[in-house]
C-alpha cells in the first residue's frame, strides 16, 4: 500500500509529463511527441469511459467527444513522429 501514489502524486506527475512532453514538442524532437502519445494511451480509457455511462445520455456524449479528441490528438502524435524518421 506505502507504493500506491496518491491523487495528488498522480496530479503533479500528470502534469509534468504533459509539461515535458510539449515543451520538447514544440522544440520539435520527436521525444516529446512520444511521451505525449504515451500519456494519450494510458489516460484516455481511463479518464473517458463512455461505454460506462447511461446509453445516450449527455455525460456519455461528453465522454465519447473527449475519447475522440484525445484519438485524432494521438493520430496526429504519431504522424508527427513518422514523418521525423
Amino acid at each position: 500500500a506505502a507504493l500506491v501514489p496518491t491523487p495528488s502524486q498522480l496530479l503533479m506527475s500528470s502534469a509534468i509529463v504533459q509539461v515535458f512532453g510539449a515543451v520538447l514538442f514544440l522544440l520539435d524532437f520527436a521525444l516529446g511527441a512520444r511521451l505525449l502519445a504515451l500519456f494519450l494511451v494510458v489516460v484516455t480509457p481511463v479518464m473517458h469511459t463512455f461505454w460506462s455511462e447511461p446509453a445516450n445520455s449527455y455525460a456519455q456524449s461528453l465522454e465519447y467527444i473527449n475519447f475522440l479528441k484525445n484519438c485524432a490528438i494521438l493520430g496526429g502524435l504519431l504522424n508527427y513522429v513518422h514523418l521525423k524518421k
